[in-house]
């Protein structure tokens, strides 16, 4: 991960630095929890071309103290939105908090105490995002629709022979379902265009260049725009570093 945004961060100066030449901006996009907090186990990968920083056994998915910090969706989601947010300390620019705004719609599973402990070591006595208080919450609780058994709908139906290793009897992946990405779209919009997406159009079944939008109820459209200004406008000074 941070070799990666070294590297964007040094062409990026470059870019800058050209005759009439302008800076690209480096976004971090903040990912969101497996559906239950259950994450998969460590990786049997032997492919080389996969590891060119070293070997797959210095992965945290590896080690002994791994699972114990992120055992449940809260403390998953803590150590994911610290771990990518720590980036912006690397030279990048700006934060996509789309995993935040998932936890909100999802009614802000609660960080177990000893998790959030273990994961702030990692980072010094000022770990990222101090000044949010985690996890954050929906100013309008009816606009919490994806909590419990709609929990899945977060995440994409992969059909009715896919047993998920993510939830009991249900069929989904770790991947978002069409409302979600949509959500996720609303949280780069707000962020990069330092506005609230109340009003915007939504994906209904529309055919655009040749190619058919999935559909978005109006009602998980409206309740999304709010949960995302509820998430974003309020911290845009934590979501842009020095802007």
């Amino acid at each position: 991960y941070y070799p990666a945004i070294d590297e964007y961060v040094k062409a990026a100066q470059t870019m800058g630095s050209e005759p009439d030449g302008k800076k690209p901006l480096i976004a971090l996009y903040l990912t969101w929890p497996f559906l239950g907090g259950n994450p998969p186990g460590p990786s049997k990968d032997t492919n080389p071309a996969c590891w060119p920083f070293g070997e797959q056994d210095a992965l945290a998915a590896n080690s002994s103290g791994w699972s114990e910090k992120v055992k449940t969706e809260g403390c998953l989601s803590y150590a994911l939105a610290l771990g990518i947010a720590s980036g912006l300390e690397r030279g990048a620019d700006l934060l996509i908090p789309a995993g935040l705004a998932w936890e909100v719609a999802r009614g802000s599973p609660e960080i177990d105490p000893s998790c959030k402990a273990e994961i702030n070591k990692e980072y010094g006595s000022k770990p990222p995002l101090s000044s949010l208080t985690l996890p954050l919450r929906a100013k309008n609780s009816s606009y919490v629709q994806w909590s419990g058994e709609r929990g899945p709908d977060m995440f994409r139906y992969m059909g009715p022979n896919y047993t998920s290793p993510y939830c009991d009897g249900c069929n989904v992946d770790n991947h978002p379902s069409a409302k979600a990405m949509y959500l996720n779209a609303l949280v780069f919009y707000a962020v990069i265009y330092k506005k609230c997406p109340m009003g915007a159009a939504w994906p209904n079944g529309q055919t655009i260049d040749g190619m058919v939008l999935p559909v978005v109820s109006p009602e998980d459209a409206k309740t999304m725009q709010h949960l995302v200004c509820d998430v974003v406008m309020d911290n845009m000074d934590v979501w842009w570093k020095g802007h």
